[in-house]
């Protein structure tokens, strides 16, 4: 069995996948401190799983929703990058049909990424992801789309948890 099926079947096995952080929690939380919006940005879907469904204009607007419901605001892109660090929130989807076996297998990546200024030469700035979580799921193709959703779902909730840690809203 290839990669990709022992990822499938391990996600099968799991139920819904799995979402893992990568980077130690509270470094992240830090960074997400006074933002004021945030641009959404959805990667380009595999041709492999837009065929079979994935719709990322579908995926935006349910990761747009459950940012605004929460109270973050959802800028343009140009008026993130008008902003101190210029927030975008990106979800990168990846994935492919196992050889052999009715089903994908997918990983989704969530991360937040902002101009950040060099410790070593303040001159300089560059972009970088300074929050992150990622994840991975299976499913046939009835199911796929919901599947991904669901996955894109944890991750912003996850990250709306986290925004809000460090940006509580005022209380009216």
């Amino acid at each position: 069995m290839n990669i990709l099926g022992i990822i499938a079947l391990l996600a099968l096995l799991g139920g819904e996948g799995q979402v893992v952080r990568v980077q130690e929690s509270d470094t992240e939380q830090a960074s997400l401190r006074g933002i004021i919006g945030i641009h959404v940005m959805i990667g380009k879907i595999p041709a492999e799983l837009a065929q079979a469904g994935v719709i990322d204009v579908e995926l935006e607007a349910e990761v747009e929703l459950r940012l605004k419901k929460a109270g973050i605001k959802v800028l343009e892109q140009r008026e993130a990058l008008s902003l101190p660090g210029q927030p975008i929130f990106f979800i990168q989807i990846g994935g492919a049909k196992v050889a052999d076996l009715p089903v994908y297998a997918v990983t989704i990546l969530g991360a937040l990424s902002q101009q950040v200024t060099l410790e070593r030469d303040s001159t300089q700035k560059c972009t970088a992801h300074t929050w992150s979580l990622s994840g991975t799921t299976a499913a046939g193709t009835q199911v796929l789309n919901q599947k991904i959703k669901a996955a894109a779902a944890a991750l912003t909730d996850q990250f709306v948890k986290d925004y809000l840690s460090v940006n509580p809203r005022p209380h009216k």
